[in-house]
């Protein structure tokens, strides 16, 4: 009867892997898959970071081997909402002239617009 392993192999989004510990160090492992065999470091000692550097392993590999899309790629917890996005621009326009901010004129300029608010 083969031995239980150490860990419980980590269901990914795409691939199954194997999570293992050398020299304090966690590495993924997925010799199981059909596709290639490696081991890769997690650069990590610590399993919470381990669990996440995983996750995004699972997602950049299978960027590579063309299974989805950049879009789909992307961290979800990186995605902006319409309305945060607004916010950040609105911020990103308060600052100065000088740093690249929105000029008096064009303050100015949009008083006159119902609302004040520049719509496109």
């Amino acid at each position: 009867m083969p031995r239980q392993p150490k860990y419980e192999p980590f269901q990914g989004e795409y691939f199954s892997w194997s999570v293992n510990i050398r020299d304090g160090v966690y590495y993924a492992n997925r010799r199981n898959s059909g596709y290639d065999r490696k081991r890769i470091s997690l650069n990590t000692r610590d399993w919470e970071e381990a669990l996440e550097n995983l996750k995004a392993l699972d997602r950049f590999t299978a960027l590579e081997l063309g299974l989805i899309t950049e879009d789909q790629a992307r961290d979800p917890s990186d995605r902006v909402s319409i309305a945060q996005g607004w916010d950040l621009y609105l911020e990103h326009c308060d600052r100065g002239q000088v740093q690249g901010g929105v000029s008096h004129r064009f303050e100015a300029s949009t008083q006159f617009l119902p609302g004040g608010v520049v719509s496109c």
